[in-house]
């Protein structure tokens, strides 16, 4: 990317998470582009984003893609990827035209294989691994609510010998988001992080989904506080198997 120019962004997968992160970017002074369809294209060509966040409410007119304009040529330094993990190998197919010899994925989807799937279908591009800590989510007429953290860690994967081509370098990543209010920390680990996170989430989404009970509401009772550790336990002998 050169010098003192605006990296050019395509948000792939435009809920809560793309939502709020491209927002950031774009408030930043980022060039960020939102690959949308069916009735949220409808909404957002004709409406502003509301968001509604800790820290400070917001609105912004978005840069909308459609699947077919994106089909157009054009060249982004970086793609968010933030869609749920079942999409992730038809999103893949979607943005291949937009991956060019110099464009980075960065993936948002949480986890511990979506770098990895990613990897399988563009080999050659760099594939950054992402964890996001937050809580967002898109209420009636696509109004965003940012509520608590926001947060993220990037760190190179070391799935693949390879030598780096990329438009933004992980130093240079980081300041783009801390400039854009979403503080980001760069991890030599990373692998290890996504570990940690899913440890964390075996052991409290599904429990508090079901029982309908916040974590603190979870630990609190013995007996569900004792299924949370077994949870966490049989996840971190799952990773110890896997290395």
């Amino acid at each position: 990317m050169p010098h003192n120019s605006s990296p050019h962004i395509l948000i792939a997968g435009a809920g809560a998470v793309g939502l709020y992160y491209g927002s950031r970017l774009q408030q930043a002074g980022a060039d960020v582009s939102f690959l949308m369809r069916g009735k949220r294209l409808e909404h957002f060509l004709q409406h502003p984003l509301t968001v509604s966040s800790i820290l400070g409410d917001y609105e912004l007119h978005l840069q909308t893609l459609s699947s077919e304009e994106l089909r157009k040529p054009s060249s982004f330094d970086l793609i968010l990827i933030c869609c749920k993990s079942y999409d992730l190998d038809a999103l893949c197919k979607e943005i291949r035209p937009a991956v060019q010899k110099k464009t980075s994925l960065l993936s948002l989807l949480n986890g511990v294989e979506s770098e990895k799937m990613i990897e399988k279908v563009f080999p050659s591009n760099d594939v950054i691994g992402g964890i996001s800590f937050i809580a967002a989510e898109i209420k009636e007429q696509y109004k965003l609510s940012h509520t608590a953290s926001g947060n993220l860690t990037i760190g190179d994967i070391p799935l693949v010998s390879k030598p780096l081509n990329r438009s933004l370098s992980l130093s240079a990543l980081k300041e783009l988001f801390e400039k854009a209010q979403v503080h980001c920390a760069i991890s030599e680990k990373i692998e290890k992080d996504f570990w940690g996170k899913m440890i964390w989430n075996v052991g409290y989404n599904a429990l508090c989904a079901l029982t309908q009970k916040s974590g603190k509401e979870v630990i609190a009772n013995p007996e569900t506080r004792e299924l949370v550790q077994g949870l966490m336990r049989e996840c971190i002998a799952v990773s110890a198997g896997l290395g």
